[in-house]
């Protein structure tokens, strides 16, 4: 299936979610991209961002009332840790 038509897909998919999870979504999706954007210099991509974090974050969303500066901050701090986590050192002497 073409990047298009996947991408099709998945806003047909959330158009049909209640507009509270279609808030969470798009709260979601708009600081991993920001993130993504901020710290694609240092390594990060869309991997780092695991399907268990995402859950995680989402049921902090419904539980709780998150700003979305506090949300981006959580991302980037999953970015950080996962780019350092990753990373592979040289020691200079």
């Amino acid at each position: 299936m073409s990047q298009a038509l996947k991408e099709i897909a998945l806003l047909e998919d959330v158009s049909c979610l209640p507009s509270s999870m279609q808030n969470v979504y798009m709260r979601l999706v708009s600081a991993i991209d920001g993130s993504l954007q901020k710290l694609r210099e240092f390594g990060a991509h869309p991997d780092h961002i695991s399907e268990k974090f995402i859950e995680t974050l989402v049921n902090r969303l419904i539980d709780q009332e998150l700003t979305q500066q506090d949300l981006e901050g959580c991302v980037e701090e999953e970015f950080q840790r996962q780019i350092l986590a990753s990373a592979k050192f040289t020691i200079v002497c």
